[in-house]
């Protein structure tokens, strides 16, 4: 199996986002900190898409 390109990643995660609920992504905000840059851009990317004022959750060591 091949490895995807960072761009059909990208695609990807936009997809899995773009079909979730405010409230989920809410969720994925509060444990953001442990997502990759790629699931970061695109979760960034999504909420302002809505018009969300989500922030990514900082790294445990930083709370």
């Amino acid at each position: 199996m091949t490895m995807p390109t960072p761009e059909q990643e990208r695609a990807r995660i936009a997809g899995v986002y773009s079909a979730m609920s405010d409230e989920e992504l809410g969720q994925i905000a509060d444990c953001g900190d442990e997502l990759s840059a790629v699931a970061q851009e695109a979760f960034r990317a999504e909420t302002s898409r809505r018009g969300l004022k989500m922030a990514i959750a900082p790294p445990e060591d930083a709370r």
